[in-house]
């Protein structure tokens, strides 16, 4: 069976260069993790405009898992340096 949001996830997934959204969707369930900001916007208002990063909330076991996968597709992880103030 076959959703909406499912088409809409498929487009954005393949806009940030991801080879499958149902690889992307299994590890996402398996870590524990949620797309947030603007791309989740994107999904529920499809056609209006195109987020520009992908931003994941992710449980703090499922974060190494995360990590792996998003380096291994070639990307680069930008701290948010706000939060790095706790580990100086």
């Amino acid at each position: 069976m076959s959703f909406p949001l499912d088409d809409n996830f498929e487009e954005l997934v393949n806009s940030f260069h991801f080879p499958s959204s149902s690889v992307l969707r299994s590890y996402m369930k398996t870590m524990g993790a949620i797309i947030s900001g603007s791309a989740a916007l994107a999904l529920l208002h499809p056609g209006t405009f195109s987020p520009n990063d992908l931003d994941f909330y992710v449980l703090p076991n499922g974060y190494p898992l995360l990590l792996a996968f998003i380096l291994n597709h070639e990307y680069v992880v930008e701290p948010d340096c706000d939060l790095c103030l706790a580990y100086k």
